[in-house]
């Protein structure tokens, strides 16, 4: 029997049901798994972004039946020089009857692209990626800061012995002093960001030279309507001037601090602004715990002055479609990059 011919090219919004139901079957999520319910899909896929015209969703195509899936989330990193087109492909998925089917999606979308990240991912994943011709050239840190513990230990359902002890532990934690943001730092919660934003967003190289992603009003506006989390953009000030900005996303007990930026080089600096977005964050009593995560050591030392503890490291793989990425040049690509919202 031949093998049937596989074809790659963009989705369309009437295949939602079908990459839902590949989505569900590859990952064994249930049904009402938050991320992949239709409005969700539909957003990351089709509502209009600032980086991107038509379809974000690509899929391999065996006749009318879809065996492959993934959603390019694009970025444009900041070089300092001529900016380059990259991309993080999510709701990664593949039918292991057609071999070779998930790689299409990884190889088509590289050939719009200069360069394509991948952040984590399943032992699968990590497996399959260097032979995909993916090279790991950097690592991301996870951070935690537990403020909330014995709701924490409520909330969990945890019913080992194991649970008070880490609960006592965290609130052990909070009685050693962390840093605190100074009285000329004050922040405000904005529910759009206009052009005057666009004057603290990256446009260089940040901490430890390394390379951020374009930001632009219109994106993190974008990111705002997410139906799949709560996520709120925030204005930060130093002696009533903007400094900078930072986005928050909570889903359930746990609030991520997705993003904070200001236009400093000093580590003293961005633990002020990390310690007054945390501080902001805490101010829903059902969040129970804080989490970021960052590439840059510096932001890492910041993070840590702010009460964060380091937990999770994660490998960040990337494949160029031709020779050009800036010589030893590492990047910071954001929690906003690749949608862990």
């Amino acid at each position: 029997m031949a093998r049937q011919a596989l074809e790659f090219g963009p989705a369309s919004e009437t295949d939602i049901p079908a990459i839902r139901s590949l989505l569900c079957r590859v990952f064994g999520t249930p049904g009402d798994w938050r991320t992949f319910q239709p409005e969700a899909l539909c957003w990351k896929a089709f509502h209009p972004h600032p980086f991107w015209t038509g379809s974000r969703s690509y899929v391999v195509r065996a006749g009318d039946r879809i065996v492959a899936h993934g959603c390019v989330v694009p970025s444009q990193v900041l070089t300092g020089g001529e900016q380059l087109r990259g991309a993080r492909i999510i709701d990664w998925a593949a039918d292991r009857a057609f071999p070779g089917s998930g790689s299409r999606i990884f190889n088509g979308i590289l050939q719009m692209l200069d360069v394509v990240f991948a952040v984590g991912g399943s032992a699968d994943t990590l497996r399959i990626l260097p032979l995909m011709g993916f090279k790991q050239t950097q690592t991301c840190r996870g951070y935690l800061r537990v403020i909330r513990p014995w709701r924490r230990l409520q909330m969990s359902g945890d019913r080992s012995w194991k649970g008070p002890v880490r609960a006592a532990r965290d609130l052990l934690r909070l009685t050693k002093p962390a840093h605190s943001a100074g009285a000329e730092w004050s922040i405000r919660r904005v529910q759009r960001f206009d052009e005057t934003a666009a004057a603290v967003m990256p446009l260089l190289p940040g901490p430890d030279d390394l390379m951020p992603c374009r930001r632009t009003p219109e994106l993190l506006n974008y990111l705002i309507a997410c139906p799949a989390a709560e996520v709120e953009g925030y204005l930060l000030f130093r002696g009533g001037h903007l400094a900078g900005y930072a986005m928050l996303s909570r889903v359930g007990q746990e609030c991520r601090l997705a993003e904070v930026w200001i236009g400093s080089s000093s580590s003293s600096d961005w633990a002020d602004a990390y310690a007054l977005t945390a501080n902001e964050a805490c101010r829903a009593p059902r969040t129970t715990m804080l989490t970021a995560r960052v590439f840059s050591p510096s932001l890492s030392n910041s993070l840590a002055a702010a009460g964060f503890r380091s937990g999770t490291v994660e490998p960040l793989f990337r494949k160029e479609r031709h020779p050009g990425w800036p010589d030893g040049r590492q990047v910071e690509v954001g929690m906003l990059d690749y949608f862990y919202l």
